[in-house]
């Protein structure tokens, strides 16, 4: 690099023709150099002269711009004749370097010792000094945890010293501007600018310098990136949390929670921090998740102290979580654990044929800290009639005892006798038979009845109070005297804790069943058997199971099925459902469909997807589910086109 410099073509011996260029000043503002060239007739000695008084033309090229000029070439020995001179201004390149190309032809037209020479031709370049430009950032911080404390810092590589600097942080919608700086600068982060990131925990901020010589801008701005953090500690707040009786009167009764009865009503109060929100609510009582802001729970099973955990997540995929402690106070419903009762004599004991009657009894009402309902009532009447009489009553949340009632009980009839217990929810009662005194058969006055072991009631019939021991056969309907349907009844009575009514029947001789049993109770089939195909059938609203509840595989509802779709359910809880999804793909790109399980799963299941396609591997490259929950999943397939294509799926899993 230099500031002057000569470019020069000899002639013949003792002459020349010279390019004499000077870089007169510079310009930082501007990039630019003032250069002056002069092109120049040399004589190297006191002989060499050159004799010639005509008018000669010429050219001087200074960075591509051409000058001409008019000359005279006559030159005097030992002379350096400037024969023209331009002064002009040279752009420098953005770095602010500078090669400048001269040349200059002159047409001399003389004739030297005998030899003719026209035009004469020098040409060179000229290195300028390089003008200082436009500052280089030499580092940036690499990370900032914004915490307000915590800078970014910038270090400046300037060209030169009179440089400052103007230096601006950006991240998203924020930014910081210094100004003045010279070859470093800092900012401390505000945790305001967390708000720039609302759905994430890490950015990219930039700091920008640009370079000024005075209040003059030099070259172009430079840019570097530098990753800003979210704090741990920056986190969604949960500000409430509302639990309350959500049935109605259970507050008002008891002022706390029961178990098996009480169910909790919810609302969380949430909110994100610094521009997120709450995108996922997550509330967890006695193993059950519920996933809304506000909801009712599931009844209360467990007693005693219950932690109500609260976890929520904002968008940055942040959480909180919170717990609160709920007292459930122990309930299980009223119990009657014994209860008989039979014929005594006035001393109280018993008689077969004594006119009084003993009853032994226990049962066990749940006091709610003393605060539940407890009543209860023994009850009697005639086995032929529908109207109870009550015999005696009271209140007790627990008795374990036997009484001697003092209301009499003809010999001749047979009663029901009853006990009620009821509290706040609900009552429970348990009967027992009372039969006629004893006696071993007695005729009814009909004339048409007949009875064994006790009083005769039924007018037209038999009536056995005794073990029955049969040595042979017995043949309903007689020994087979009609093709009629042949009926076997086992009740309980109409009040009792589980009312059973079922009928065993030997089916008609025009039915394909043989024999079968019916739920009268409920009007439906239990089971039958087919004798021409040997086929044991249950009823469509029977559920079979092993041991309340084996693993062998039997349907517990109706198979639905169809082209490629449906599901079975068995009475183990196994869930398999089936189907197929059309997805039209994003090519090269893996794509989903979003899929509803027909039936909610109680835990997720397990999901298998296949595409249907006739040229996996090449057109169609990929398949997978994704995101599974009890409700559906996300189903995928990558294909290098647009075709639509079926995907089908297998769901496996447990559905209580």
């Amino acid at each position: 690099m230099a500031t002057s410099g000569t470019i020069q073509e000899a002639i013949r011996t003792g002459y020349r023709m010279q390019i004499a260029w000077t870089v007169d000043s510079q310009s930082v503002a501007n990039n630019t150099s003032s250069v002056t060239a002069k092109v120049q007739l040399v004589s190297t000695g006191s002989s060499y002269t050159i004799n010639s008084s005509a008018t000669k033309s010429g050219s001087l090229t200074i960075n591509g711009t051409k000058y001409t000029f008019t000359f005279s070439a006559a030159l005097s020995g030992n002379q350096t004749k400037t024969i023209f001179q331009k002064t002009v201004t040279v752009s420098h390149a953005s770095d602010g370097s500078k090669t400048c190309a001269f040349s200059a032809t002159a047409g001399i037209n003389v004739t030297l010792s005998g030899t003719y020479y026209g035009n004469v031709t020098a040409s060179g370049n000229g290195t300028f000094d390089t003008i200082a430009r436009a500052s280089t950032i030499s580092s940036v911080t690499a990370s900032v945890a914004i915490n307000g404390t915590n800078e970014c810092a910038v270090s400046i590589s300037r060209k030169s010293s009179a440089f400052t600097h103007t230096v601006v942080w950006k991240l998203g919608s924020y930014s910081k501007t210094t100004t003045g700086a010279g070859t470093s600068a800092t900012y401390a982060i505000p945790l305001s600018w967390i708000n720039a990131m609302p759905s994430a925990t890490t950015g990219t901020g930039t700091v920008t310098v640009t370079t000024y010589n005075g209040s003059t801008k030099i070259g172009s701005a430079v840019s570097k990136s530098f990753k800003v953090t979210v704090p741990a500690s920056v986190v969604p707040t949960i500000s409430a949390v509302s639990l309350s009786e959500a049935v109605s009167g259970l507050s008002a009764q008891f002022g706390a929670y029961v178990q098996n009865k009480s169910q909790l009503a919810v609302s969380v109060t949430a909110a994100g921090v610094y521009s997120s929100t709450i995108k996922a609510y997550k509330t967890t009582i006695d193993g059950a998740n519920y996933t809304a802001k506000s909801f009712t729970s599931g009844v209360l099973k467990n007693s005693g102290s219950r932690t109500v955990t609260i976890t929520v997540t904002d968008t940055r995929g942040r959480t909180a979580t919170t717990t609160r402690t709920v007292n459930v106070t122990d309930y299980a419903a009223p119990k009657i654990t014994l209860f008989n009762a039979y014929r005594v004599n006035a001393a109280g004991e018993e008689d077969y044929n004594g006119t009084f009657v003993k009853c032994l009894y226990a049962w066990a009402v749940s006091p709610v800290g003393n605060k539940n309902a407890n009543a209860y009532v023994f009850e009697r009447k005639l086995k032929t009639e529908t109207e109870w009489e009550a015999v005696a009553s009271g209140n007790a949340y627990t008795f374990n005892s036997n009484r001697v009632f003092t209301q009499t009980f003809s010999t001749e009839s047979s009663y029901d006798l009853r006990l009620s217990i009821t509290d706040y929810f609900g009552a429970v009662r348990a009967s027992a038979e009372i039969p006629t005194a004893f006696t071993l058969i007695d005729f009814n006055a009909s004339g048409k009845g007949v009875a064994f072991g006790k009083v005769s009631e039924v007018e037209n019939g038999m009536e056995i109070d005794m073990p029955l021991s049969i040595n042979q056969y017995v043949y309903m309907g007689g020994v087979k005297k009609s093709n009629e349907e042949k009926d076997i009844y086992f009740q309980t009575t109409g009040d009792a804790p589980n009312v059973h009514n079922c009928k065993l029947y030997g089916a008609s001789g025009d039915s394909v069943t043989s024999i079968g049993c019916w739920d009268t109770a409920r009007s439906h089939g239990i089971w039958r058997y087919l004798t021409g195909t040997q086929n044991l059938v249950f009823d469509a609203n029977v559920k079979v199971t092993r041991a309340n509840g084996g693993d062998e595989f039997i349907t517990s509802k109706a198979v639905t099925h169809g082209s490629r779709t449906g599901r079975a359910q068995f009475s183990n809880g196994l869930l398999i459902q089936w189907g197929v999804e059309t997805i039209t793909p994003v090519k090269d790109t893996p794509t989903a469909k979003a899929v509803t399980f027909p039936v909610s799963y109680t835990s997720v299941p397990m999901v298998l997807t296949s595409a249907i396609t006739t040229v996996p591997g090449s057109s169609v490259t990929g398949n997978a589910p994704a995101n599974i929950t009890v409700t559906g999943f996300d189903a995928y397939v990558t294909r290098n086109g647009t075709t639509n294509t079926s995907v089908g799926w297998v769901a496996i899993g447990y559905k209580a």
